[in-house]
């Protein structure tokens, strides 16, 4: 490789942020391979973020009677209420712990920073809607677990993590047949991020790595559960309802699934800015030429990183079940601060800060609805006054 090269990939343009120019080696080549490695760092506080998520849903499901929603699930083969409460408690709570490390997995990777996916992982750990599911007895979790670690093994640089990202979303699809269709938008990723010129058998190998186990387990749901409806019943809210926080679910009568509106709705709006800005500056390069032998069709301006990344992750968002929305607004919104920062790394540090803080207050304010205490659900529903609480 070049000197001038190697120095282009290894140093910051002096153009930076939306408007700087593509690097000189392949966008492709570089998407595959950047961060490079995880720091020691990065994977301490990662891990100390996780069992500190879990020991909480440890603490928070000791004791408590049986809410509804666990009541519900235990009657279905794919609740985890029927290993018990208390040990479908404990796995709840492994689980949001496995649900951080893989969001910071994952948001490293498709930001390129190691502090941009702590701080999607720190989000999602701070959000009190996340924390009920971490100590109650259903599937919810897990799913998010199995969902969060697929998105972090497919964008992987290493392709044997790509057959566990099959693996992890057919647990999820088993759990939740719609997180099926994220079939559809990962090979998709597997062939744009991973092939400058993809053909048929790179097409057949991501169906196989990530579409044969996912089919075959919501076929096995069917087979043994006789329906692919929502465990519980109860969780299931038209999904615009649930985007506006116009409708959010009680599963007891002392808890309330309240995402935390600041990043949520920030969150949101940041997956569309970036996604929608995508798609736009997709159609406005797309054309199609006839070469010798063959139609070309391509995009004729190098796309900007973000956009790319934020329009896969509005399909993500577009075909997920709503349980993982959270975290994908979560990334969307890291990596928009992410890329602030790249002009302002003073002004992007101090958003994250804001953000950080925004989040513990939200939860602090809605903890009595986390843990089930009396009046906490009125409390919480203050910091939406547009949404109605449906009990199950």
């Amino acid at each position: 490789m070049a000197r001038d090269v190697s120095l282009d990939l290894e140093a910051s343009s002096s153009a930076a942020g939306l408007l700087r120019p593509p690097p000189a080696a392949s966008p492709i080549a570089e998407e595959r391979v950047a961060p490079g490695r995880p720091t020691a760092s990065f994977i301490i506080a990662t891990v100390l973020l996780a069992l500190l998520v879990t020991i909480t849903a440890l603490v928070l499901g000791q004791g408590d009677p049986v809410v509804p929603a666990e009541q519900d699930a235990a009657s279905s083969l794919v609740g985890v209420a029927g290993l018990g409460i208390s040990v479908a408690r404990a796995t709840s709570a492994v689980a949001a712990g496995f649900v951080v490390g893989g969001i910071a997995f994952a948001g490293r990777r498709l930001t390129h920073s190691n502090l941009a996916g702590l701080l999607a992982a720190a989000l999602v750990a701070a959000d009190p809607a996340f924390l009920v599911q971490g100590h109650l007895a259903t599937s919810g979790a897990l799913t998010l677990a199995f969902l969060a670690w697929a998105l972090a093994f497919v964008s992987s640089p290493i392709p044997l993590l790509h057959w566990l990202s099959g693996l992890a979303l057919a647990g999820a699809a088993f759990l939740d047949p719609v997180a099926a269709l994220w079939v559809l938008p990962l090979v998709a990723f597997l062939l744009l991020r991973g092939h400058i010129y993809a053909g048929p058998q790179h097409l057949g190998l991501a169906l196989v790595q990530v579409g044969f186990l996912p089919a075959l387990a919501v076929g096995l749901r069917w087979i043994l559960a006789g329906d692919l409806s929502s465990v519980p019943s109860c969780f299931s809210v038209m999904p615009w309802e649930r985007l506006a926080l116009t409708r959010l679910i009680q599963p007891g009568s002392d808890l309330l699934l309240l995402p935390n509106p600041v990043t949520w709705l920030a969150g949101a709006g940041a997956l569309l800015f970036l996604g929608l800005g995508g798609v736009a500056f997709t159609v406005a390069s797309f054309r199609v030429a006839r070469a010798p032998g063959r139609l070309q069709i391509r995009v004729v301006s190098p796309m900007p990183p973000v956009l790319a990344r934020g329009v896969w992750l509005l399909l993500l968002a577009l075909v997920a079940p709503p349980v993982a929305w959270g975290f994908l607004f979560a990334i969307a919104l890291a990596m928009g601060i992410r890329e602030l920062g790249e002009d302002a790394p003073g002004f992007g540090l101090a958003l994250a800060l804001v953000l950080l803080a925004f989040a513990a207050l939200v939860l602090v304010r809605a903890w009595g609805a986390v843990a089930g205490l009396d009046g906490g659900v009125v409390d919480a529903l203050k910091l939406v006054p547009w949404g109605v609480a449906d009990s199950c």
